[in-house]
């Protein structure tokens, strides 16, 4: 019984921390996704603002 009171609770955050995991890999991809289309579009403007100053 000692060993089953044991092992449940660690069975248990294991499940926690995998769901966690996944959740925060899964965000992590799509916020990095969100963060690369922001920096092309900052990009992009940037360079197209300094063609329009050069010329």
């Amino acid at each position: 019984i000692v060993i089953y009171l044991y092992i449940l609770p660690l069975l248990a955050a294991r499940a926690v921390l995998g769901i966690i995991y996944t959740v925060l890999i899964h965000g992590i991809s799509g916020y990095s996704h969100c963060l690369a289309r922001l920096l092309k579009i900052v990009i992009l403007y940037k360079s197209t603002r300094r063609l329009g100053i050069s010329y």
